[in-house]
């Protein structure tokens, strides 16, 4: 009995999707807004909308930024709820527009530890490896996290 006990938990426990423990196991998540980073590329004729994440380190335009937000308990709770949902999967839709206006980044003892991007409008996204793993991101997926940001009172949420 035993045994069988302990095969099941390591079945349920390796069946979880790596990166809903990666989320589990972060201390902070931070929520940047800022209008559509494609359009960063075009100003003074220099590409500096790019997100880098080298060595523990992102880096981007932060002057872009108009509104930026530590999630507390709860509202990562309902944000990992979105990004973990899977309805993506049988019925979601992509379009080909990413105009990503919005920035979640992950922390683990004060350092940086990830990144997801959102385009809410279209359903792209782009992440870090560790995050790669996540259910994909739709339209769909857009629209509740729209509402979700008014309900943390987020001031930028689209154009």
């Amino acid at each position: 009995m035993m045994r069988f006990f302990i095969v099941i938990v390591f079945f349920v426990v390796g069946c979880k999707n790596k990166a809903a423990v990666f989320l589990e196991n972060v201390d902070e998540v931070k929520l940047y807004s800022y209008p559509s980073r494609m359009m960063w590329d075009t100003i003074n004729g220099r590409s500096n909308g790019e997100l880098k994440f080298e060595k523990g380190k992102l880096t981007f335009d932060k002057t872009k930024v108009i509104d930026s937000l530590i999630l507390n308990k709860d509202q990562k709770r309902k944000a990992f709820d979105v990004l973990l949902d899977t309805k993506c999967e049988e019925e979601g839709s992509i379009a080909a527009c990413y105009e990503p206006r919005h920035l979640f980044t992950f922390y683990k003892e004060n350092k940086i530890v990830g990144y997801y991007e959102v385009c809410l409008e279209c359903g792209g996204w782009k992440s870090t490896k560790e995050l790669d793993k996540l259910p994909m991101f739709c339209i769909e997926k857009g629209e509740v996290m729209k509402e979700l940001f008014k309900t943390f009172k987020l001031k930028y949420i689209e154009e």
